[in-house]
């Protein structure tokens, strides 16, 4: 039931935000838990040293003074980290009602379909290499009013 809970809850920022740990952005031994061992009290520093005292113990469901099970305390010691696989957000299905308010620093990758209607408002900076196919009839400057001295 707690599973459950928890992949209920922690995709919401808030909760995400107030339970880390629960909710899996975080997986670290809690330093200052400690646990009772035939050996006396031990913590999950002394745990990790030893493969065979994590096999033995990160299993047991005995308490901690505190309540909470080995593998829960030395959650990384014991490969016990809750993982949270969170949706990624759908896309959007309305469109912006206007554009951003900066460029893109990168051209998109794919071309328009169709030439714009409108032309660009500010002229591109150097001319172009290639001729157009369809040349205008339209002069592209205005006819100069100086007299030429040639």
């Amino acid at each position: 039931r707690s599973e459950i809970r928890r992949k209920n809850q922690c995709p919401q920022i808030s909760v995400l935000n107030a339970c880390p740990y629960t909710c899996g952005l975080c997986c670290k031994d809690d330093v200052n838990f400690t646990f009772e061992h035939i050996y006396g009290t031990k913590n999950c520093d002394w745990l990790s040293k030893k493969e065979k005292r994590i096999e033995k113990n990160c299993s047991k469901t005995s308490k901690s003074s505190d309540g909470r099970l080995i593998k829960d305390g030395c959650s990384q010691t014991c490969s016990n980290c809750n993982e949270l696989h969170l949706p990624s957000m759908p896309p959007t299905t309305v469109l912006s009602t206007r554009p951003s308010d900066l460029p893109s620093t990168v051209p998109s990758f794919t071309p328009s379909e169709a030439p714009s209607v409108l032309p660009s408002a500010i002229p591109t900076p150097s001319s172009s290499n290639v001729p157009t196919i369809d040349p205008t009839f339209l002069r592209s400057i205005p006819p100069t009013t100086i007299a030429s001295t040639r």
